[in-house]
C-alpha cells in the first residue's frame, strides 16, 4: 500500500519479490536485527530513511545501496510484507518483502543513484559496510615512471 500524501504528488522506487523470497531475512538501518521475509506484516519504521536495504537468504544475499539527495521531497522507507491480493500491485498482486525508498513532493528532476551488490551464500547483516564502500568508492590512479637509462629498442631491417 502507498502511504497517502493529502493530494501531494509522490514517487516510489521498490524491489518487490515472489513469495519464493519467503524465509528470508530483510535488514537495513533501521532494523538492523532484521525482520523475516513471510507475507506477514512486520513493523519497519518509516524513519530515519535508511540509505541502503538488504535481503538475505541461504543461497545468497543482495544489497542495495542508492544516493536519493537530489530527489528532494519527504523520504521515508517503504517496506511491505503482506501475502494479501493487491489489486493496485503490479506483477503477482502480492507485497513479499517489497522494499525501497518512498517520495512524497519530489523534485521534478532528479537522478536515483543506486548500486545492488550479490554476495553467495547466507550472509548477516552487511548494510552498512557495502554502505560505505559505496559512499567511498575505490579509486586508482595510475603513473608512468622512467627508467634512469633512456630505453632503446632495436627493430631488425631486412635488405633486399
Amino acid at each position: 500500500p502507498v502511504p497517502d500524501t493529502g493530494g501531494a504528488s509522490s514517487i516510489r522506487f521498490s524491489v518487490d519479490f515472489s513469495p519464493a523470497a519467503s524465509g528470508a531475512t530483510y535488514y537495513n538501518a533501521v532494523v538492523p536485527a532484521g525482520v523475516t521475509v513471510d507475507g506477514i506484516t512486520d513493523a519497519v519504521a518509516a524513519e530515519p530513511l535508511s540509505p541502503w536495504w538488504q535481503l538475505s537468504t541461504s543461497d545468497g544475499a543482495m544489497i542495495q545501496v542508492a544516493d536519493t539527495t537530489s530527489m528532494g521531497g519527504t523520504q521515508s522507507n517503504y517496506y511491505v510484507d503482506n501475502s494479501e491480493w493487491d489489486w493496485r500491485d503490479t506483477g503477482d498482486r502480492l507485497h513479499y518483502g517489497d522494499t525501497g525508498v518512498y517520495i512524497a513532493d519530489p523534485n521534478q528532476s532528479f537522478t536515483y543513484t543506486f548500486t545492488i551488490y550479490f554476495l553467495p551464500g547466507s550472509q548477516p547483516n552487511l548494510g552498512e559496510t557495502y554502505a560505505a564502500y559505496f559512499s567511498h568508492p575505490l579509486s586508482a590512479t595510475a603513473q608512468l615512471h622512467w627508467l634512469e637509462r633512456p630505453m632503446k629498442v632495436y627493430l631488425p631491417v631486412i635488405f633486399r
